[in-house]
Order: structure tokens, then C-alpha cells, then sequence
């Protein structure tokens, strides 16, 4: 009986206050994940936490400023920039828009200037708007669109992150 008691009050006094301490870790990380995960789960909310590389390229002699997106495996630029330029799209492959939705897209070829140098590639074109006024809250400066991967790998593009740009 007096093992009992023993054993009981060792269970009570060291063993309890460990495995409460345990769970309170546990719940506590649980929370720090969930704060992360609703942190990064929009682009739009994460800007805030990131520094983006912003270059502006020329079109039809007028500069417009592109952020460089790893994570965009096509380049995409606001309609209504592409009204503006008066340009014919296409109907584009469907793709995953800055809103993290699966859609239709339109596309069109576009002939941007940088450095005295010519270089052309496909974009998407999306209604980004939003996304462009959060960009334009929260580093002051205007932005047309993306540029992604396949304009990085077709024209071999380096980032030069120190100085905040891609070389060619």
C-alpha cells in the first residue's frame, strides 16, 4: 500500500508537471505553425516579409517595371498594360494566377528593351491589379508584371542578387 502512495505521489509530483509542460510545447509549436503557414499562404500578403528584385524594361519606347519571380515559371504582365499597348493575345495554357487559382490564361508576345538590347518572349496575360497596387503600397513603385523562368532560361539570364538584377 505505502508503494502505492509512493508511486502515485512520484507520478503526481515529477512525471504529471513533464508531460504538461510537453503538451503546452507542443500546442505552442502547433500555433507557430499555423501563424507561419497563414503568413505565407498568399504572394499579396507575404510581399511585406521579402525584398523583390523590381527592373524596368522598355516597351514601344515607354519603361515599365517588371518584378524577377523564380517561383513564376511564366512571365505575366497586367492587361490592362497590354490595352494600353494595343497588342493581340492568344488563348494561353491554363496556368496558376498570383491569386493561387487554376485558370484560363491569354497570352502574348512581347518585345521588351533592357540595356540597349532587344529580347522577346511569351507572356501571360492576367488581371493582376490587386497584386500591382499591394506592390505599389508597399515599395512605392509601379510594376507591369512578372518576369518568370521561361524568360530567364530562354534568354540565360544570371540574378545578381547583391545588386538587385538579372544579367544577360
Amino acid at each position: 500500500m505505502i508503494l502505492e502512495i509512493v508511486v502515485l505521489i512520484i507520478l503526481t509530483v515529477v512525471i504529471l508537471p513533464l508531460i504538461l509542460v510537453s503538451m503546452h510545447k507542443t500546442v505552442e509549436i502547433a500555433n507557430n505553425l499555423k501563424t507561419v503557414y497563414k503568413a505565407n499562404k498568399s504572394f499579396r500578403k507575404s510581399i511585406r516579409n521579402t525584398t523583390l528584385i523590381i527592373m524596368p524594361f522598355k516597351i514601344n519606347n515607354r519603361v515599365y517595371n517588371f518584378i524577377i519571380d523564380t517561383g513564376a515559371s511564366m512571365s505575366m504582365i497586367n492587361e490592362c498594360i497590354i490595352d494600353e499597348l494595343k497588342k493581340e493575345t492568344i488563348k494561353g495554357k491554363p496556368a496558376y494566377g498570383i491569386d493561387g487559382e487554376y485558370k484560363e490564361t491569354k497570352a502574348t508576345m512581347l518585345n521588351l528593351e533592357y540595356d540597349g538590347k532587344q529580347y522577346s518572349c511569351m507572356f501571360n496575360v492576367q488581371n493582376v491589379t490587386p497584386f500591382i497596387k499591394n506592390v505599389k503600397e508597399e515599395t512605392g513603385v509601379d510594376v507591369a508584371g512578372l518576369i518568370g523562368n521561361n524568360f530567364m532560361m530562354q534568354h540565360k539570364c544570371c540574378i545578381d542578387f547583391s545588386n538587385q538584377k538579372i544579367m544577360f
